[in-house]
């Protein structure tokens, strides 16, 4: 299955930070996760203030939250955290949305979920 990326408003301010070189390697990343969402990069699933996220990790300090779309009808949890395509029964599950980039424990139950939008880095 190919998956479509959706960049939140959140993670697209979290990565204005990083270095020229740093954005190479978040776009490879990215890629591999739209490749492989469950296996890719040490992926996990969160628990608590994150549940019904995934995070990747990034350089071993930083990780990369995402929500796979699939997993999320799959496991039933279109409530946590509700998204945009979590309403949209009829849509499509090919959709990856990276939600946070950055130390998730710091942030976790402490950021309101912001909106997405097309996004090319």
């Amino acid at each position: 299955m190919e998956f479509e990326p959706r960049f939140t408003l959140q993670f697209r301010k979290s990565v204005k930070k990083l270095h020229h070189k740093d954005v190479d390697k978040l776009k490879e990343i990215v890629a591999d996760i739209c490749e492989s969402p469950l296996t890719a990069h040490g992926t996990h699933p969160l628990m608590h203030g994150w549940s019904g996220f995934r995070a990747a990790d990034f350089d071993g300090k930083n990780n990369i939250v995402y929500r796979v779309c699939d997993e999320c009808r799959r496991l039933n949890q279109q409530k946590l955290h509700p998204l945009g395509c979590c309403s949209d029964e009829a849509g499509s599950i090919a959709i990856i949305t990276f939600i946070d980039f950055g130390d998730y424990h710091k942030t976790a139950g402490k950021r309101r979920l912001l909106r997405f939008a097309e996004y090319d880095f």
